[in-house]
């Protein structure tokens, strides 16, 4: 099936619900990653009250991406789309929603950070802020995508670009903040907290690319 033929499907079904949700999912996605890009922002200046406020929102945001895939699903399995195309289509929704998974990922590291009392330099949280402040900028540019899929082949590849762009800044500060964590704390269970924090940042960056990914190829179908 083409793309074209896809965005048919999508818009004769229930007055274009599926698109709505899909379009529902990758936004609360971006919320989650914006919540994750407060936390980091609430560490850098020291406010313990705001970056509990901003974890309990990127929570929220994930369970509700969470929600908006279960429906999504069971909205795609209703329909007549051919096995091939409703696989790609599941594999799109099921990578968006790591995006948000790995999100909560640092976020409960963050928060296991705070339980512990232990004092991370101000400098340190915002080499990692930097990290989220790109993984956001990602996640925005993937939302273009799929905004403009089947309407803007040109639009979405240029947004494309920008997500394999910002993938590449994440992966390069990733690699540069491990550097640092073994000059920041001789607590070798804080390095690993640490770590797992970065990996979550990097991951859910990995799969805003796959989704990406994943998309350009649903749309090259119809080309």
């Amino acid at each position: 099936m083409s793309e074209k033929s896809q965005l048919e499907w999508f818009r004769n079904r229930r007055e274009s619900r599926a698109l709505a949700m899909v379009k529902e999912h990758v936004t609360k996605v971006v919320d989650a990653a914006e919540e994750l890009d407060n936390v980091l922002d609430a560490a850098v200046r020291g406010r313990p009250d705001e970056l509990a406020s901003a974890f309990k929102r990127l929570i929220l945001n994930e369970k509700a991406a969470d929600n908006v895939e279960i429906n999504l699903v069971q909205e795609l399995s209703r329909g007549e789309l051919p096995p091939k195309d409703r696989e790609d289509l599941m594999r799109l929704v099921a990578s968006v929603d790591l995006i948000a998974d790995w999100l909560k990922v640092s976020g409960k590291n963050i928060d296991l950070l705070q339980e512990t009392g232990v004092t991370i330099p101000p400098e340190v949280w915002s080499s990692f802020k930097e990290m989220t402040k790109n993984t956001l900028d990602c996640a925005r540019a993937l939302k273009s995508m799929i905004d403009v899929y089947g309407v803007d082949y040109d639009r979405m590849i240029k947004a494309r670009e920008e997500v394999k762009r910002l993938e590449n800044v994440v992966d390069d500060l990733y690699f540069s903040n491990r550097k640092i964590l073994v000059k920041i704390h001789t607590n070798p269970g804080i390095v690993v907290i640490l770590n797992d924090l970065l990996e979550g940042i990097e991951n859910a960056t990995d799969y805003c690319k796959h989704s990406s990914d994943t998309l350009l190829s649903l749309a090259l179908q119809g080309r």
